[in-house]
């Protein structure tokens, strides 16, 4: 997956803030913001303007960038106002992540050993994802980092997705691209391959 302009622009956008915490990304942010709303009306409006023709189209391959989008940028809480008026749901200190820390785990190969140990397996057989995504809690716990003791083992990672930190999360795949017919011969061909 090559970037396309608009998100070189943004990465270069991160990569320029000056470091320390309390560093506010509202502006790196909002051209991107603004361009995937144009890019909402595009695909509501006139699903085929070419700019549309790209399926990555203002996606950011989070592993081949620099390590600068990887990093947690804490934000600085000065009172117990500061606390509760600007988060949805504040953290408490030892929940927080420290500035300068990983905000996300460091490769590919990592997302997917995390995967396959959530998942215990249950997706292994499917080869092609070429019309199914993955999304929502499960993928973010693959890609969140990990605390040291459930990286010791696989029993303890086991354990701590499971048990710990998303005892109740489900895994969201959509299918995009097909008919219900198409749907259902694939998964009737995926379950005989399975077999």
């Amino acid at each position: 997956m090559s970037h396309t302009a608009q998100v070189e622009a943004f990465l270069q956008r991160i990569a320029a803030l000056p470091n320390g915490p309390g560093v506010s990304l509202h502006e790196a942010l909002r051209p991107s913001i603004e361009y995937e709303a144009y890019l909402r009306r595009l695909f509501a409006t006139d699903r085929n303007n070419t700019q549309l023709d790209d399926p990555y189209v203002g996606l950011v391959d989070v592993f081949a960038a620099t390590s600068d989008i990887r990093v947690t940028r804490a934000r600085v809480i000065r009172d117990d106002h500061d606390f509760s008026a600007k988060y949805v749901m504040p953290l408490s200190e030892d929940r927080r992540r420290k500035e300068g820390s990983p905000a996300m785990t460091g490769s590919l190969d990592d997302f997917e050993r995390n995967w396959a140990i959530f998942t215990e397996g249950s997706l292994s057989q499917l080869i092609d994802w070429s019309n199914v995504v993955a999304a929502g809690g499960s993928v973010l716990a693959c890609l969140s980092p990990l605390p040291a003791d459930a990286q010791a083992s696989k029993r303890n990672l086991r354990k701590y997705y499971h048990s710990q930190a998303f005892p109740t999360s489900d895994i969201d795949l959509f299918l995009w691209g097909l008919t219900p017919k198409q749907v259902g011969f694939n998964l009737w061909l995926r379950r005989s391959c399975a077999r």
